[in-house]
């Protein structure tokens, strides 16, 4: 006689989701770069590069490194995607590109500060600290203690452009904790193995765009030169987690499961005060009738909508699903 399976009622579903974007950007870009990034809230830092080579342009090579500053003035950030102004001015299979984020502990216009706060890791060089903590005339300090040292990318070069076009860099970082409303912080570029290629950065020919500098070193942080030469770059925050977005946390994902049991009634993803850059959650009742697994699972579904355009290229969700059931 067949064993009869297990039938289970599903009654109540928790959805929740910490991550919700669009393929992943590591290298060079993508058409579908974006989704998932709050492009109305970007940092656009224009005014392009002079013709390479030229002064508007600095060569990264092993023992230099290259950190700009940048401010989100109004919203909170839990995930950043840097679209930058750089390639490969030759092939070289065996180097590498490290991106690291690093918290801010000075200001513009602060002065000199001790020397050695700043410790760089790269994944292959091993870490190294940077001293001489006076950038020139922008009379910026060394912006981030080790302590604060954010998430890292190693880019193999094979993965860079080697032609000069626009923003051909792309590479997403994502902070130790969220960073809040006019919190500065920097990124930094260096490189290890790279032989006879630089990682050409361009630079905006006039100024520090937004009033944010950025600061150069060729001899592992010895010395360093500031004075303002903004990288041509974009820099998206995430898109608030929530559904409609969050002031303060910027635009919505759109986020919305769809319940059966409501006659299709969307349910929309909502996040608790001050958490829509974290996680956000979809919480509903529901019913419906559903085979326990082999394994002994009660597996649940929902039919799920998300996105800003169409259609939607998101392709990487970190979610979590509680189910709530009774066996009949």
């Amino acid at each position: 006689m067949p064993l009869i399976p297990e039938l289970d009622h599903v009654k109540h579903i928790t959805v929740s989701v910490t991550r919700l974007l669009g393929p992943l950007e590591n290298g060079t870009t993508r058409q579908f770069g974006t989704e998932g990034w709050d492009t109305s809230n970007a940092l656009q830092y224009s005014g392009g590069p002079g013709a390479f080579p030229g002064s508007d342009w600095f060569a990264l090579n092993d023992g230099s490194v290259f950190s700009q500053r940048f401010v989100f003035p109004t919203q909170s950030v839990g995930r950043i995607l840097i679209h930058a102004n750089a390639f490969l001015d030759a092939p070289n299979p065996q180097g590498t590109l490290y991106v690291n984020i690093y918290t801010d502990t000075t200001k513009a216009g602060s002065g000199p500060i001790p020397s050695n706060l700043w410790i760089l890791l790269g994944t292959q060089a091993g870490p190294y600290a940077l001293g001489g903590a006076i950038l020139g005339t922008a009379n910026v300090g060394i912006p981030a203690h080790p302590d604060s040292r954010g998430s890292g990318i190693a880019v193999p070069f094979p993965q860079l452009n080697t032609v000069q076009n626009a923003l051909n860099l792309a590479v997403e970082l994502e902070p130790n904790s969220v960073i809040s409303p006019g919190q500065p912080f920097w990124i930094a570029f260096s490189t290890s193995s790279a032989g006879n290629s630089n990682v050409q950065f361009g630079r905006a020919s006039t100024g520090a765009v937004q009033g944010q500098p950025s600061a150069t070193s060729t001899n592992n942080g010895s010395t360093w030169t500031g004075g303002g030469r903004t990288l041509n770059c974009t820099v998206y925050p995430q898109l608030a987690l929530s559904s409609t977005g969050a002031t303060g946390y910027g635009n919505g994902n759109n986020l919305t499961v769809w319940d059966d049991l409501g006659f299709g009634k969307p349910r929309a993803a909502t996040s608790p005060i001050g958490a829509a850059q974290s996680f956000s959650q979809i919480d509903f009742d529901t019913s419906f009738i559903v085979t326990k697994s082999k394994a002994g699972r009660v597996d649940g579904w929902t039919v799920t909508s998300a996105g800003t355009s169409v259609p939607a290229h998101l392709s990487r969700m970190d979610y979590t699903m509680t189910i709530i059931y009774e066996k009949f």
